[in-house]
This record gives C-alpha cells, sequence and structure tokens, in this order.
C-alpha cells in the first residue's frame, strides 16, 4: 500500500510509542506498530472501505491517527483518551471518516488485531461497532482507490 504525507507531523520516537502502550496497558498490534514507526498518522493512497463481502465502498478513510505533538485532531493518544467513553475496552480509534465516526482497532482479548467501524449515531459500547477486517493489514489492503 501506498502512502500520502507519511510521517505528516515528524517520525515516531519509540520511548512515545512506548509509553502511549503503556497508557492503554496494551502492546498494539505488530502490523499496527510497523505501520506507526513507518508512516505515523500517513493516509492511504486508497481510502473508500467496502464492508465484508461487499465490493461497493460504503466509508471513506478520511485521517489516520499518530503520536507526534501536531494537531490534536490527528493524534491517536488524543483520540484514545477522548473516545474511552464511547468504545468497547479493548477498542482504540486509530482514524476517522469525514462524519465524525471512527475506525478502531481491537489490541486485548479475543478480537486482539482485528479492525472495527463506531458509528457516533448509535448507541454505545458493542451495539455501535461493526466488523471491517481481521487485521490492520488486511483492512488496509482492502482499500479501494476513487474512480
Amino acid at each position: 500500500m501506498k502512502y500520502e504525507n507519511r510521517n505528516p507531523h515528524g517520525q515516531l520516537r519509540l520511548d512515545r510509542l512506548e509509553q502511549f502502550e503503556r497508557t492503554i496497558g496494551a502492546r498494539l498490534p505488530e502490523d499496527y506498530r510497523s505501520y506507526l514507526i513507518d508512516q505515523n498518522g500517513g493516509t492511504p493512497e486508497a481510502f473508500l472501505i467496502c464492508w465484508p463481502g461487499s465490493d461497493e465502498p460504503a466509508e471513506v478513510f478520511n485521517d489516520a491517527f499518530g503520536l507526534h505533538d501536531g494537531p490534536d485532531y490527528s493524534r491517536l493518544d488524543k483520540a484514545a483518551q477522548g473516545m474511552r467513553e464511547f468504545l468497547p475496552d479493548d477498542l482504540i480509534p486509530i482514524g476517522s471518516d469525514p462524519g465524525g465516526n471512527v475506525f478502531c482497532l481491537s489490541v486485548k482479548g479475543d478480537r486482539h488485531g482485528q479492525v472495527f467501524f463506531w458509528n457516533h449515531e448509535r448507541s454505545e459500547g458493542d451495539l455501535s461497532v461493526e466488523y471491517l477486517a481481521s487485521s490492520f493489514t488486511d483492512f488496509v489492503e482492502n482499500m479501494k482507490e476513487d474512480g
């Protein structure tokens, strides 16, 4: 997958990644850790999301979060802190769509590594998330380009 705006707010320092993992109480899945170390908020060139079992794009991956000192709206640590009361305990937000919904990654338990979509217009907890992919790698590889 090609990315635009690689490290838009600077390269990720390993100590910052480890501090974030201590804060959330879990080690991030290896494929997502690698993405953060390499891209740190870079946006995939393909950005249209299809629901599992469909080839028709239904969502747009608008902003990817990273661990940096850039704007709060694009910071993984700020998003994780701000979304804590809305998401199930095993999920952290990793990016957003233009409508204020977030793409989430499970970092604990049986769903570890899986990617979900959280819709802010639904009720809180597990009822507000929908499964998208078995891993961050699969999530990115299944994105479609516009046109």
